[in-house]
C-alpha cells in the first residue's frame, strides 16, 4: 500500500481442521448464527479467560522474503527471529482480492471479505454517490464490525495506533485512545540556498510550533554547496487530550512521511533534484519506522489497554520504490539493482530492530503479540492506463475531463474497476447496450500486450465477483486484474497510449496466486499452544483469532447486507 499519498496497514495455535481444533480446546464449535462468519472461518469458542493482544501490521511484508531474509541471518535475535524460535509462524497469510492495503487491512479488522464490509479497493466509486465521485477505501463507511468495536463493546480498553480503517473521524473509527494517519502536511519539503554545518549524510531536526500548543518536526540535511533540504512539517494526530500530551512531552512527533516525488526526481528523471538520492530517502524510511514504534513502546509503558493495534508502512513504501530486481524495468543494471537491494535491507533491519526493542517492553506471559500483513510485493515492469482504454472505445474523453463521459475507471495497484454510467442505455435502441459495451471493453483490455505477454490476467463480470468475495455494489460493472509484471496507473500518458514503461518498481492489488503476494502471519507470547512452522492461514481468519485470545466474541455482520446491483 501506499498510505494516504494513495493508503495506503489472531494470535492462537491453528485450527485447520476440526480435529486439530478439538484436541486443542475440548469444546464444541460455537452455535452458528446469522451473524458470524461460517465454515472455515467460524470462530472458536471464547476461553473463559483472556489476555492482552498486540496486532501490529507490518504493510507489504510477505511471507516469501521474509522467510528468505531470516534464513539469510539477515535479523538480530530478538525481533523476526524470536517469532521464529519461540512462536508460531504461518507458511503463509492469504489475502483476499483484491491485495490492497485497504481491503486487507479491513478484512484483518472484521474476519469478513469486500462482499460485506464494502471495502473493495483503495479508491472506489461509493454506490448511491454521483458517479463521477471516488472515494477512499481509508476512509469509506466499513459495513460490518471491526475488531476495535467488538473489543469496547464487551468491554476491553482498546489502543490504535495508526491502523488503516480507524482514521477517528467518528466513534466507530476510534479507540480509547489513539493516533490517526497524518494524511496532510502543513508544511511541504522545500530545498534552500543556505549553508550547513552538516557533513552530507548528517541530519538535524527543529521543533517548530503548531496551531492548538502542539509541536512539530522537520529534519533538514545538507545537499550540495550551499544547499540545505529541509523535510516536511506535519502534525501528531493523537487523542484523546491526555495521550496526545503524553505523545508530545515524550518527543514523539511525525517525522514526515518519506519524500516521493524527489526520489522518483532521481530515479527517472536524471541526476535528480539537487543531490537528493535514495540513500537519504532511505534515512527518512528508517526515522519513520523508529517513530511507529516509539508510539508503541510509549503505549506499552502507559497501559490501561487489552487491545493495542498498531501499523507500520515503511517495508511497503520501500518496496513499491526500490524493487529493481527485473531487467524489463526501466534502468535496471546489475549495479543498480544490487545498490537497491542493500536500501531495501537497511529497511527490513531497521523495523527488526525497533521490533525487538519494543518486545522487550511487553510482559510475553500475559500478552500475545500477533505480527501480520496485508500482502507482499512482486516486480513491475510496465503500467496500464485504463482510461486510454475506454477513449479508444468511445466511452470516454483522453486526457482528465470527465464530461460527457459514459464509462469511468478507479484504479489501484493491480486491479481496475470499471463503471460504466447508470443511464448508459438511455437513448439507445439497443436494449443490450450495457451488455455490448461491457463485452467490447472486455475484448479490449483482454488484447494489451508488453514484453511478450498478455498485459491482464482476468476480467470479471459482475456475475463473475461472487467467486472472489467482491459481489458488492461498490465493484464496478467490470473489475479487471493485471498481470504480474504490470500495474494500472491513473495518469494519462503520452499519445493516448495505454502502456507505458513503469514509475513505480514493486506493486500490489493483483489476484492471489504469486507466492510473493503472501501476507505473513507470526505470533508469539501468552496463549501460543503450537510453536515452529504452521499451515497457511486466511486474512479472514486472524480477527477470530484475536478475539479468543482477549476472551470475547469476534466482529458481527452487524448491518445488513447491501441489495447487489442486476
Amino acid at each position: 500500500m501506499r498510505p494516504w499519498t494513495a493508503t495506503r496497514l489472531g494470535l492462537l495455535a491453528t485450527f485447520v481442521s476440526i480435529s486439530s481444533f478439538v484436541l486443542f480446546s475440548c469444546q464444541s464449535a460455537p452455535p452458528r448464527t446469522a451473524n458470524r462468519p461460517q465454515g472455515r472461518h467460524a470462530p472458536p469458542t471464547p476461553p473463559i479467560r483472556g489476555h492482552k493482544v498486540v496486532l501490529l501490521s507490518l504493510d507489504g511484508m510477505g511471507a516469501v522474503e521474509l522467510r528468505e531474509r531470516w534464513r539469510a541471518g539477515e535479523f538480530g535475535v530478538g525481533g523476526f527471529d524470536r517469532f521464529f524460535r519461540e512462536g508460531a509462524v504461518a507458511e503463509a497469510l492469504h489475502p483476499v482480492e483484491p491485495t490492497l492495503t485497504a481491503v486487507n487491512h479491513i478484512a484483518l479488522a472484521t474476519g469478513f471479505p469486500p462482499r460485506s464490509t464494502g471495502i473493495v479497493g483503495n479508491s472506489f466509486h461509493l454506490d448511491g454517490t454521483p458517479w463521477l465521485d471516488r472515494t477512499s477505501g481509508f476512509a469509506a463507511a466499513i459495513e460490518t464490525e471491526t475488531i476495535w468495536e467488538a473489543a469496547r463493546r464487551q468491554g476491553k480498553r482498546t489502543g490504535i495506533l495508526t491502523f488503516p480503517g480507524a482514521d477517528g473521524t467518528g466513534d466507530r473509527r476510534r479507540g480509547d485512545f489513539g493516533v490517526s494517519y497524518a494524511g496532510r502536511a502543513v508544511a511541504p519539503s522545500e530545498i534552500v540556498e543556505d549553508q550547513s554545518t552538516l557533513a552530507r549524510g548528517e541530519w538535524r531536526s527543529e521543533i517548530a510550533e503548531l496551531p492548538g500548543g502542539r509541536s512539530g518536526i522537520r529534519w533538514h540535511t545538507p545537499l550540495s554547496q550551499g544547499q540545505i533540504y529541509r523535510g516536511a512539517l506535519y502534525p501528531t494526530p493523537a487523542y484523546p487530550a491526555d495521550f496526545a500530551d503524553a505523545v508530545q512531552a515524550a518527543g514523539t512527533y511525525w517525522p514526515g512521511t518519506p519524500d516521493e516525488p524527489r526520489l522518483d526526481e532521481w530515479i527517472f528523471g536524471g541526476s535528480g533534484e539537487k543531490g537528493f538520492d535514495a540513500t537519504l530517502w532511505v534515512d527518512q524510511v528508517e526515522r519513520f519506522s523508529t517513530f511507529f514504534f516509539d508510539l508503541f513502546r510509549l503505549a506499552a509503558r502507559r497501559g490501561g489497554w487489552e487491545l493495542l493495534l498498531g501499523y507500520v508502512p515503511t517495508i511497503d513504501e520501500t518496496g513499491h520504490k526500490l524493487l529493481l530486481v527485473d531487467s524489463r524495468q526501466p534502468g535496471y543494471s546489475e549495479a543498480k539493482s544490487a545498490s537497491f537491494a542493500r536500501e531495501r535491507r537497511r529497511v527490513w533491519q531497521r523495523v527488526d530492530r525497533e521490533l525487538a526493542s519494543f518486545l522487550a517492553t511487553l510482559d510475553l506471559r500475559t500478552t500475545a503479540v500477533i505480527l501480520v500483513s496485508d500482502h507482499g510485493m512482486i516486480p513491475i515492469h510496465t503500467r496500464i492506463q485504463p482510461r486510454a482504454v475506454l477513449a479508444a472505445a468511445g466511452l470516454c474523453r483522453e486526457g482528465s475531463d470527465d464530461t460527457g463521459s459514459r464509462a469511468i475507471a478507479w484504479s489501484d495497484g493491480g486491479v481496475a474497476n470499471i463503471y460504466l454510467a447508470p443511464d448508459f442505455e438511455a437513448g439507445s435502441a439497443d436494449p443490450e447496450a450495457r451488455r455490448a459495451a461491457l463485452d467490447d471493453l472486455a475484448r479490449r483490455f483482454s488484447a494489451l500486450w508488453a514484453h511478450g505477454e498478455p498485459a491482464i490476467d482476468k476480467v470479471l463480470r459482475r456475475e463473475d465477483l461472487a467467486e472472489h468475495g467482491l459481489d458488492h455494489p461498490n465493484s464496478g460493472d467490470l473489475v479487471v486484474f493485471a498481470a504480474p509484471g504490470f500495474t494500472f496507473d491513473i495518469d494519462t500518458f503520452p499519445n493516448g497510449d495505454a502502456l507505458a514503461p513503469t514509475d513505480v518498481y514493486g506493486m500490489h492489488g493483483h489476484r492471489r496466486g504469486p507466492p510473493r503476494l503472501d501476507a505473513a502471519y507470526l505470533e508469539l507470547g501468552a496463549g501460543v499452544v503450537r510453536r515452529g512452522s504452521i499451515p497457511a492461514l486466511s486474512t479472514l481468519e486472524v480477527a477470530a483469532r484475536v478475539a479468543r485470545h482477549l476472551g470475547i466474541e469476534p466482529p458481527v455482520r452487524s448491518l445488513a447486507p447491501p441489495t447487489p446491483k442486476p
